[in-house]
């Protein structure tokens, strides 16, 4: 396995494509954004010479990545949070009635 981060951000990708057409939205989009920062991480690898030459870009890549990575993150993490809040705040059938 010589790039885990692509295998991974088409991995993730994939599943980004499949809670769209689901219609999950917001994993959707948690899901692309994390491919997208995978997939960007990746990008700084390369030979010495290369990396010299666009070490601008490369910053730019790198910060780039670490944002879309804290955003995917964030919405994860807002999606399983708002996921627990309606399993316990939200009544079931098996909830007795007082």
């Amino acid at each position: 396995m010589k790039k885990p981060n692509v295998i991974a951000s088409i991995a993730f990708g994939l599943g980004s494509v499949s809670q769209l057409v689901v219609g999950y939205y917001f994993a959707a989009l948690a899901a692309g954004l994390f491919a997208g920062a995978l997939l960007l991480s990746d990008v700084s690898d390369g030979s010495p010479a290369a990396r010299v030459a666009v070490k601008p870009l490369l910053t730019w890549c790198r910060l780039t990545s670490l944002l879309l990575l804290g955003a995917s993150i964030g919405l994860f993490s807002y999606d399983i949070g708002r996921a627990l809040h309606q399993a316990t705040h939200k009544p079931t059938a098996e909830t007795q009635a007082r």
